[in-house]
């Protein structure tokens, strides 16, 4: 009970501290636990065979943006190599500018993007949790503006991570007089300790 009432206000105010820093284009900020609960769910529900089939996983991701619509602007699920948890391959959905139409494509696997040194992807193998990231310029993934929640796929008894499910959510860029997000999270969890220990 007490872990669950921490989590919630860590949650709450980080996301005020978010509406402080990002203005959201295409969401809005309160939507975000929703967004986190539906990737999820699309996650967990995805099968070994369809993360060993890329078309077919190409195919699953499609039909789990169609689903939500542009609000969520892209998805990919980067399934991984075994011990070195390297991407293998991360087929990239997302919406077109005007958010009448799917594209897809296989850029996040491009050199040159650099994938595997991604934080998107690395924080929540490391971590072994679903994880927001800060906001950032996805350049050579979707080029716009964007925060990502990440969700690890764990498979077998030891809970190997076979693959990351993520959402991009298009925001504004951030500007640039509010500071930084990270310095301002972790101003949170400083807060969320010190209350804790009163």
């Amino acid at each position: 009970m007490m872990v669950t009432m921490i989590s919630i206000l860590y949650y709450t105010i980080t996301i005020t501290l978010l509406q402080g820093v990002v203005r959201a284009d295409n969401v809005r900020l309160s939507n975000l636990p929703t967004i986190a609960d539906d990737l999820e769910l699309f996650a967990t529900s995805l099968s070994n065979a369809t993360l060993s089939n890329k078309t077919e996983l190409s195919d699953s991701i499609l039909q789990y943006l169609e689903l939500h619509g542009p609000d969520y602007f892209g998805s990919t699920v980067t399934v991984l190599s075994g011990a070195e948890q390297q991407a293998l391959y991360s087929p990239y959905v997302y919406w077109n500018s005007n958010g009448t139409g799917l594209i897809q494509t296989d850029s996040l696997m491009d050199p040159s993007y650099g994938i595997n040194e991604q934080s998107w992807l690395r924080e929540p193998i490391d971590q072994r949790k679903a994880v927001w990231s800060d906001p950032y310029f996805d350049q050579g993934g979707g080029n716009v503006w964007m925060m990502t929640r990440s969700y690890p796929i764990m498979a077998g008894e030891d809970g190997e991570i076979v693959a990351v499910a993520t959402t991009d959510v298009h925001i504004d860029a951030p500007d640039d007089t509010s500071g930084s997000l990270s310095i301002l999270v972790s101003r949170a969890s400083v807060l969320l300790v010190v209350m804790i220990l009163l």
